[in-house]
């Protein structure tokens, strides 16, 4: 069964991103966007549960949002208001839904990565 997965790491701190808020939404026609799945990332940097799996996982556009300013501003990481990465969107193709996907994103206050894994 195929499913959507995901993961954090953060390099500041040289671990996985345990307690980063991550949206999905399944992108539709006419600029759609439909919220599908909220989770949280646990100490291995992953939510609990894919973001998808089986049925629920189709053919089409969707975007993950990761909140990193808030998983930052947690740490109390000094940096001026509004932070310079707040929001990371990160819109993927499913062009195969028989395919396992995971997206995982590699994050520093500054900088990030995002790779198909």
């Amino acid at each position: 069964m195929a499913s959507l997965t995901t993961q954090v790491t953060d390099s500041l701190h040289g671990q996985p991103a345990d307690g980063m808020h991550v949206e999905v939404f399944w992108l539709g026609p006419n600029d759609a966007i439909h919220p599908i799945r909220e989770m949280v990332t646990g100490p291995d940097g992953r939510p609990s549960r894919p973001a998808m799996v089986g049925r629920e996982f189709e053919r089409g556009e969707y975007e993950l949002r990761f909140r990193v300013g808030d998983y930052f501003r947690a740490f109390s990481i000094i940096e001026a208001e509004p932070r310079f990465l707040g929001v990371i969107a990160v819109r993927i193709g499913i062009a195969d839904a028989e395919q396992d996907h995971h997206v995982h994103l590699v994050v520093s206050p500054w900088s990030y990565t995002v790779f198909r894994g």
